[in-house]
């Protein structure tokens, strides 16, 4: 893949101190408890207004501080998402982190580096350690450690499946295939099971098992899952496609781990994956992907050569992908109900539920006009049919706006405009209200026009119909206010469905080994 661009060296040294910043809040715990981000983040602002350095250098520490902490707490979430229990003394800590933190060349946190680190120090308990590795997808750290967490982890998954079968039967409740039940507080939850995308599991699930009848549950996530099924499958001389996958059915595993790339948003995932399967990302699921893609950091993979994307995207959706930009520059006051369906978020709901989307608003900005610049007029036509000009007219008490907007030949003008200038797309947001905005496009790029389209048309717009969002140079914000964490069960005190299939060929290992 494309590589990011390097940032100054004032830039590096101003994230590198955003970040050691964070882990001095000792976030690792503060992730556990009901820690609103804004308020973490006042803390951590003091601290670097503590520091014995020069205004300047401080500035530009101030400017990484938001992006660093949502970056560093997102990537802990998925981490502790899959941690030992809270009384556990050998889980990550915040002076592991500061010690073991490795940054790329860029300046952003290297997830993989960070991990490899993490493992080498041995600090971590041999299951926590491979839950990490397996969260991570590191490979070489995971057959490693596989030998020492082998009995560990197969008895778990047998015993975890007769347990919850006894308990179910014990209770006399009978749970559909697409409920997860938590046995910590003996009640079934509603929440649908973390598979990569929930609209696909209980179609995928329910071709496969009977619904409404008892089956074998875990508490290990997915990634646990897969990583050991690779590991068996190694272990035996065979393919991973001989070994049930713990979805059952005729689901294949290098199928599931392309879903899981896109659907959970876990970087270290797409990392693992050939560049053959991350295109193949872009194909089969392209809207996903690039949602993820537009976020920070992993928007600076794109932002120097946009062609890159643009030539990775399937048709269909390059229209999307220019109304996604727009939608997250100007989430918060677009009108029109097409550019506000759904919520990105940097992992799945179920191994993220609470963080939002973090987006670089100087990358978007870039992105969009340089995409816009290489693509057909095709293409901009239809979004500026279907997004821009439908913003624009689609408000209540305009009908004589509107009519003004075709006869005047303002629309027409526009259209010429925008197809050829994407920044003027752009600018057509940057004011208080459209009334504001459209006389600011008219005045800067047809003057001649000016008193003519205002009289005759932009005068009749009423000014608070409409207050589009100014696009901001600040670097990052995220879609909502963060909360970093509440109080609530961990994933492993939750329970979810596997296929019966699988338990069994995990019985059969176990009874095959016993008997060598």
């Amino acid at each position: 893949m494309v590589s990011p661009s390097l940032q100054s060296l004032s830039d590096l040294c101003g994230i590198r101190v955003a970040y050691l910043m964070w882990t001095r809040r000792d976030v690792a715990k503060k992730c556990l408890k009901e820690v609103l981000f804004d308020e973490l983040v006042d803390f951590v602002l003091h601290d670097v207004e503590s520091l014995p350095l020069p205004e300047q250098l401080k500035s530009r520490i101030f400017k990484h501080v938001k992006p660093a902490g949502k970056h560093l707490l997102s990537l802990l979430s998925l981490w502790l998402s899959n941690k030992l229990p809270e009384n556990s003394q050998k889980w990550l800590t915040s002076d592991m982190l500061s010690e073991c933190l490795v940054m790329n060349a860029d300046g952003l946190i290297n997830q993989r580096k960070t991990a490899e680190k993490l493992l080498s120090s041995t600090m971590l308990h041999d299951v926590s350690a491979f839950r990490f590795a397996c969260i991570n997808f590191l490979e070489k750290e995971v057959l490693e450690l596989w030998i020492l967490v082998k009995e560990y982890f197969l008895n778990k998954i047998r015993l975890e499946g007769e347990q919850a079968n006894a308990f179910m039967a014990q209770n006399g409740r009978q749970c559909g295939l697409t409920n997860s039940v938590d046995l910590t507080d003996h009640y079934y939850s509603n929440s649908i099971r973390g598979y990569p995308f929930s609209g696909f599991t209980p179609f995928l699930i329910n071709r496969h098992l009977p619904l409404f009848q008892p089956f074998p549950f875990t508490t290990e996530p997915d990634e646990v899952l897969f990583w050991i099924g690779f590991c068996l499958s190694r272990e035996n001389a065979i393919s991973i496609q001989e070994v049930p996958h713990f979805l059952g059915g005729d689901i294949g595993w290098y199928e599931f781990s392309l879903e899981f790339a896109a659907f959970s948003g876990n970087v270290a995932c797409f990392e693992y994956l050939k560049n053959f399967q991350k295109a193949e990302l872009f194909q089969e699921y392209g809207h996903e992907t690039l949602t993820q893609f537009l976020q920070w950091p992993l928007s600076l993979t794109f932002v120097e050569n946009p062609e890159r994307l643009w030539n990775l995207m399937p048709d269909m959706q390059k229209c999307v992908m220019f109304r996604e930009i727009i939608k997250f520059l100007f989430n918060e006051n677009i009108s029109y109900n097409s550019l506000l369906y759904g919520d990105c978020r940097i992992f799945n709901p179920d191994c993220l539920p609470i963080i939002p989307g973090i987006y670089s608003l100087d990358h978007l900005a870039k992105l969009f006009v340089a995409l816009w610049e290489i693509s057909s007029d095709y293409y901009k036509s239809f979004f500026l049919e279907l997004c821009i000009f439908e913003t624009i007219e689609n408000w209540r008490g305009q009908q004589e706006f509107c009519t003004n907007f075709v006869t005047s030949d303002l629309k027409d003008k526009l259209f010429q405009l925008f197809l050829s200038n994407g920044e003027a797309v752009l600018e057509l947001f940057e004011r208080e209200n459209m009334k504001e905005s459209l006389r600011s496009l008219v005045a800067k790029h047809m003057p001649q026009h000016f008193e003519e389209l205002d009289s005759r048309c932009i005068s009749f717009i009423e000014k608070q119909t409409v207050r589009p969002e100014i696009i901001r140079k600040e670097m990052v914000k995220a879609t909502a206010r963060i909360l970093i964490s509440r109080e609530r069960k961990t994933r492993l005190n939750r329970v979810y469905p596997t296929h019966e299939k699988f338990l069994n060929y995990i019985k059969y290992v176990l009874f095959s080994s016993s008997r060598n």
